[in-house]
């Protein structure tokens, strides 16, 4: 009887062990409204980048998340750091890579702060031309698959939301 009365006190404190690791290793998500422009379902989000707002098109075809010159220039970023060759759908194209200080969201529970240390920059102003034939206004930079892979993101199509984790680098 002492045997069977230890294995299940064991067996408790095992379950009860078990359940408080989920519990602390379960993701704390954080979530944006998404609202699609009318024409194009584009989402665009308000983003912080070293404490400069900015209008970010939410492109999950994008490989990295990048800011336009004309953020970069009127923000006082410097984009003088590295020159790079990056593959993109129709061929090769030169960028500035630069890190910033902090890059934050606009999440439902107020500004949330990705650790995401570089972005591209790059000349925007072909998409924002494209975006004014539709009547969307410009943008400042692109949220890309860097940012959704590092935190894990959703994009929860029925109910507008784009959910992440912030992780802990």
């Amino acid at each position: 009887m002492k045997n069977t009365a230890t294995i299940y006190v064991r067996s408790i404190c095992l379950l009860l062990f078990m359940c408080t690791v989920v519990a602390c290793s379960t993701p704390t998500l954080h979530s944006v409204k998404l609202v699609p422009n009318e024409v194009t379902n584009f989402f665009v989000i308000d983003a912080w980048v070293n404490d400069k707002q900015g209008r970010f098109l939410l492109d999950t075809g994008a490989a990295r998340t990048l800011i336009s010159y004309k953020f970069a220039d009127e923000n006082w970023i410097d984009r003088n750091e590295d020159t790079s060759i990056g593959t993109v759908a129709f061929g090769e194209i030169k960028f500035h890579t630069i890190s910033i200080s902090s890059f934050e969201l606009n999440t439902v529970h107020g500004r949330k702060l990705i650790p995401l240390m570089e972005v591209n920059v790059h000349d925007l102003t072909f998409v924002n031309e494209g975006l004014k034939g539709v009547d969307e206004q410009p943008i400042d930079g692109i949220i890309g698959a860097d940012f959704l892979l590092l935190t894990g993101a959703t994009i929860d199509y029925g109910n507008l939301t784009l959910s992440f984790d912030v992780p802990n680098l």
